[in-house]
């Protein structure tokens, strides 16, 4: 008798390992595209920069002439700065210097008013270099703190006099 209880035993269990009959899964939905406009940001107009004597203009136009030009700096605390030396600055007319120490990068803001500077903190790259840059590199870092008296000069040289030294420079090439 034992192999008849078997025989159901083992079709109910066969019964519960097939598969159901499959019923067809429905497709899924078709693919929707929603496209999206993003509305244009409003322009921005340039900030009037301070043209050299101290008055609001109406952009680059009227920048004064030291603003928007890469200088090469030739002199730095007093002491001419070595033949080939990578100095140089650059004031642009939203009010941020950038260049290079003669050994490292450097960036930073400033606020011009009249012929006058208001330097903001300076950030540079802290490589070393041989001591001649590194000398340049001191000097020119001591003009750029603080307030700061800026101009171009009649041979077009620009010259930045600051409590901490002058900085000289003619328009890179």
């Amino acid at each position: 008798m034992r192999p008849i209880v078997f025989a159901p035993m083992l079709l109910l269990g066969l019964a519960a390992c097939t598969q159901a009959p499959s019923t067809p899964e429905p497709a899924p939905p078709a693919e929707q595209t929603t496209e999206v406009m993003l509305a244009e940001p409003p322009a921005v107009e340039p900030q009037a920069a301070e043209s050299a004597d101290g008055n609001a203009g109406a952009g680059a136009a009227d920048a004064p002439a030291w603003q928007g030009v890469t200088w090469q700096i030739i002199e730095a605390g007093g002491a001419a700065v070595p033949e080939g030396s990578p100095a140089s600055i650059e004031f642009n007319i939203e009010g941020q210097v950038t260049g290079n120490s003669g050994c490292n990068r450097f960036t930073g803001g400033y606020v011009a008013e009249g012929d006058g500077l208001t330097f903001q903190p300076i950030a540079g790259t802290r490589m070393m270099c041989p001591p001649e840059a590194m000398a340049v590199e001191t000097a020119v870092f001591a003009v750029l703190q603080g307030q700061a008296r800026v101009s171009v000069d009649a041979d077009g040289r620009l010259v930045v006099e600051g409590a901490g030294g002058t900085l000289v420079a003619v328009p890179a090439n």
